[in-house]
């Protein structure tokens, strides 16, 4: 009889662990659900915060392309910060912006021809923004940052770095430059901000 009852407590005893065991894991279980429900929660989030932002940006793009001032047709080149093609100072502009020698080209800056800028009767002065279209995956936003040779006219200068491949649009009929309204201006600051942090962000991981 002794015998039996210590079966009886040790078959108690083992379904007693085994429960505890099986509550165990399905608070465990419940805990990565719970906490795989929080990171979804958050992510859709996020991404409902980039969609805003997606829309907002576009509406502001829609904007700006009704009031963008059309300054006609350019030829686009490209240029490198080495002494052979600037100067000895080739990591600074003509405005004393200094290049991020790193990656020049993620900084959409450009130069442009005497002529379109002010001080030789243009319509563009350094920290303004153009919009260029034609050349392909390469149009979009740029910045007046520095200034060309005074043998070129109606001519834009893209900055690259000294591996990026080399390309130029002359003749180009499709090609035609745009200037920023200064009232779109500060977003086009702010956007920039946020590219030069994020940058600097990504550069240091």
């Amino acid at each position: 009889m002794k015998h039996s009852y210590k079966i009886l407590f040790g078959i108690i005893l083992l379904l007693s662990l085994i429960i505890s065991y099986s509550e165990f894991k399905n608070n465990e279980k419940n805990k990565k659900i719970n906490y795989f429900k929080t990171e979804l929660n958050k992510s859709n989030s996020e991404v409902d915060s980039l969609k805003n932002q997606v829309k907002r940006v576009n509406n502001l793009y829609l904007q700006l392309l009704h009031n963008m001032k059309s300054i006609g047709n350019v030829d686009v080149t490209v240029y490198q910060p080495v002494k052979s093609q600037t100067n000895n100072r080739y990591w600074e502009t003509a405005d004393q912006s200094i290049i991020n020698l790193k990656n020049p080209k993620a900084l959409k800056w450009i130069a442009i021809s005497r002529n379109l800028h002010v001080r030789w009767g243009g319509p563009l002065e350094f920290g303004d923004y153009v919009w260029v279209t034609g050349i392909g995956k390469h149009s979009g936003l740029y910045k007046v940052h520095d200034i060309m040779n005074k043998r070129f006219r109606d001519r834009i200068d893209i900055l690259i770095g000294k591996d990026d491949n080399i390309y130029s649009y002359i003749n180009n009929a499709d090609i035609q430059l745009y200037k920023i309204p200064k009232e779109s201006e500060q977003f086009f600051a702010e956007q920039e901000n946020y590219s030069s942090d994020y940058s600097k962000y990504n550069s240091t991981k």
